[in-house]
């Protein structure tokens, strides 16, 4: 076989290879989660709603989110320790870079960081969805030479991470926005992060570790990374009679 064939051979980027199989998300005929279309969901779910969906692999009662709320809000006190390395940090740190290092960090603390069983990945995970908004909204006011504010267990999780940004309580359109965005990032199946997480986690690595790693890949400006070039658009056409 020529050079040339084995060239003509090669497969990009996995195209048409079955890397795995998800239950967890689908794209065929529409982004869903867990069976149910993302467009519903975001109409008529809060993030916290649909957090739960992905984790549990069903919709909660009442009793059932409010105790996962619970856990969520509980797990957002961070030690002393944790947040002295992260002042350490240059000011100039870009937030994914401190993600990707507080995430690291968190596994210190965590009491499950080595215990690799699914009732342990299942408590980290509720872990990380209430630490992640507390370490980017810690960061941001630290940059600002402003103190880290305290997660509210009575709001929302997309209400709480306007409000340890800005320092004020968000409107409720400002919040039912964020919502939005938050639910129909939540899952896109077998994107580059997901991948990368998986590949990590593969190997019997720990949770925090693929993480990481996740987050490392999702900073790239062909995936995540991409959304800063379009907020940069949206900025300079400023206006929709400028679109």
């Amino acid at each position: 076989m020529s050079a040339e064939q084995k060239q003509q051979e090669l497969v990009r980027g996995l195209e048409g290879i079955a890397a795995g199989e998800t239950a967890v998300s689908s794209l065929d005929g529409g982004l869903s989660y867990r069976g149910y279309a993302v467009e519903d969901l975001a109409k008529n779910a809060t993030y916290e709603d649909v957090a739960y969906l992905l984790l549990h692999g069903h919709k909660a009662d009442a009793e059932q989110l409010a105790a996962f709320r619970a856990r969520v809000a509980a797990a957002t006190t961070l030690p002393d320790e944790f947040w002295r390395c992260l002042y350490n940090l240059p000011r100039t740190t870009m937030p994914m870079d401190v993600l990707r290092t507080g995430v690291s960090l968190c596994a210190a603390w965590d009491p499950d960081a080595q215990d690799n069983s699914p009732a342990a990945e299942l408590r980290k995970s509720e872990r990380l969805l209430g630490q992640i908004p507390v370490i980017l909204a810690g960061w941001w006011r630290i940059a600002e030479e402003e103190a880290p504010l305290d997660y509210d267990p009575a709001q929302s999780l997309a209400a709480n991470l306007l409000r340890m940004i800005r320092g004020d309580e968000p409107a409720e359109h400002e919040t039912r926005a964020l919502d939005d965005s938050l639910i129909l990032y939540a899952e896109h199946e077998f994107n580059a992060s997901t991948f990368t997480a998986r590949v990590v986690a593969s190997t019997l690595s720990d949770l925090h570790s693929a993480i990481v790693a996740a987050i490392g890949a999702l900073k790239g400006p062909l995936h995540g990374g991409a959304n800063e070039r379009v907020l940069e658009v949206l900025q300079e056409v400023g206006s929709p009679e400028r679109a």
